[in-house]
């Protein structure tokens, strides 16, 4: 029996090609991030993407990586995505190749935080009155456009959060434009040599997952996963 035969001869290899597929390690899926890879915030959001990933096929790892740093690598493909950037963020961006994923991950207060107690900025003309020596973080398009051009060349930029509560406490700065989530950890975990002030809050932002577009065909699934996982309105950093 020919084709009897054939097979016999076949089996050997099947039964190897099918043992080291069943060996296989998944593909591997990375994250860049802005959030300290200490902070609750990051650990929550990595434990939610790993579950989601995995439930596709997938591994997965999330790394720290200082704002600017973190949306470049995801930009240049050196990366899978970005962990979490606010809708804005395409729409400021428009070169971005990036594909935002329609979940609401996390959410926080934009906020400007000062070192004296009597400063009060409660809008955006205020922020830009150029009265203030003003700092932001590096890499944070949305947060720039909210500045004119003139003040974005005034302004300060700081590499990481803590970098930038650092200036405003040691008066490099008068005034910093942050997260109400990012400050609470930082005062929760650091002495500064001066207090900080809240100032004013400017809005509410809402995170999300920014994919690389060669990951385009995981866009429908992914979505799926991340609105079994995240309540409506994302995980709160405050």
């Amino acid at each position: 029996m020919p084709i009897h035969r054939t097979l016999c001869r076949w089996l050997p290899y099947l039964a190897f090609f099918y043992a080291a597929w069943g060996n296989a390690e998944p593909p591997q899926i990375t994250f860049t991030c802005w959030m300290p890879p200490h902070s609750a915030h990051f650990i929550k959001l990595e434990t939610v993407y790993r579950e989601a990933f995995t439930a596709l096929g997938y591994s997965f790892t999330m790394h720290h990586r200082p704002s600017l740093r973190s949306i470049q690598d995801a930009n240049h493909g050196a990366s899978d995505g970005e962990c979490g950037r606010d809708f804005r963020y395409l729409q400021n961006s428009p070169e971005s190749p990036l594909i935002r994923i329609e979940v609401v991950v996390a959410s926080a207060d934009l906020q400007v935080w000062t070192n004296d107690p009597d400063i009060r900025i409660e809008s955006l003309t205020e922020l830009n009155s150029g009265k203030y020596r003003l700092g932001y973080l590096q890499g944070s398009s949305e947060t720039q456009s909210l500045l004119t051009p003139e003040r974005q060349r005034e302004a300060q930029s700081a590499v990481s959060s803590d970098i930038g509560i650092k200036m405003l406490s040691a008066g490099r700065i008068d005034a910093l434009i942050i997260s109400e989530a990012s400050v609470k950890r930082i005062l929760a975990s650091s002495e500064l040599p001066s207090p900080i002030y809240h100032a004013g809050t400017l809005f509410h932002q809402s995170a999300y997952v920014h994919l690389h577009p060669r990951h385009r065909q995981l866009v429908p699934a992914l979505t799926r996963e991340l609105q079994k996982r995240i309540p409506p309105g994302g995980i709160s950093l405050e």
